[in-house]
């Protein structure tokens, strides 16, 4: 287990002709961060005193942090920070926490996120979104990343990542959009039970057979992702949300069906 405090070893040697023992440099070893300690880093990283809103990230409190959410155990369970002006690397401390346990969300998109992907993204065990489109990373995909357990949807675009697409890619829905990465594998969707068409419908979360979709503040990236509809105009007329789900076209021409069975068959020739 990692220590609960950075820890400084000396790394020495000996010197065989004179028996004397000579220091040769020293290496840190960097304790295991607490949620609030994980955030705190991740504000000095990405120069927090120059973000768009920081409210309360000098506190004591993660769960008041603008753009952070926890669940009833105060444990953090989702980090939403587009646009809001990051500048510099996510620091591995961020991830070598005792958020891994709990978070489940992370939107770092739309910055000035530069450097890698640390491989020690891999420790976050419960990881199911991540977002960090339109940002100026580089390097290689860590396969850590995609083999997590409960990983959903990675989100990477616009951004200088190069190297092959890791064999994992085609178990999510991913977005490699405007990278330099090669040997696109190509994801195999089995076949599916017909749809209705669904489509946005200008009066928001407000109409018929639409629901709110989101949270407060959510920007249209994610709320698109998220496979919603964004209208940032839509409260202002007819009240609701700004992201919202998708309507049936037909709503309103046709009374909805009760809910019924439906068996994908697979034809082997």
């Amino acid at each position: 287990a990692l220590p609960i405090s950075d820890t400084t070893y000396k790394l020495c040697y000996r010197q065989a002709a004179t028996s004397t023992w000579v220091t040769a440099g020293t290496i840190i070893v960097l304790g295991r961060r607490t949620q609030l300690t994980a955030l705190q880093d991740l504000y000095s990283a990405t120069n927090g005193p120059s973000w768009y809103k920081s409210f309360n990230w000098g506190g004591s409190n993660p769960c008041v942090f603008h753009g952070v959410r926890c669940n009833a155990n105060n444990a953090v369970t989702s980090i939403h920070l587009g646009r809001n002006r990051l500048a510099g690397s996510i620091p591995v401390t961020f991830f070598l926490s005792d958020l891994a346990g709990t978070l489940t969300y992370l939107a770092l998109d739309m910055n000035n996120i530069t450097g890698s992907i640390p491989s020690a993204m891999g420790a976050m065990k419960v990881l199911e979104f991540v977002d960090l489109g339109f940002n100026q990373m580089i390097g290689t995909l860590p396969p850590q990343l995609l083999g997590l357990a409960k990983i959903d949807v990675v989100y990477i675009s616009n951004n200088n990542f190069q190297g092959e697409v890791p064999e994992a890619v085609d178990s999510l829905s991913l977005q490699w959009l405007r990278n330099n990465l090669t040997a696109f594998v190509e994801v195999v969707v089995a076949p599916e039970c017909p749809v209705d068409t669904v489509e946005c419908v200008d009066e928001g979360s407000t109409a018929s057979g639409v629901s709110e979709c989101g949270y407060d503040g959510i920007t249209e990236t994610e709320c698109v992702v998220m496979g919603c509809c964004f209208n940032a105009q839509a409260p202002l007329v007819f009240g609701g949300t700004t992201c919202f789900t998708k309507r049936s076209v037909t709503f309103l021409t046709y009374p909805q069906c009760e809910a019924y069975n439906c068996t994908t068959q697979v034809v082997v020739d």
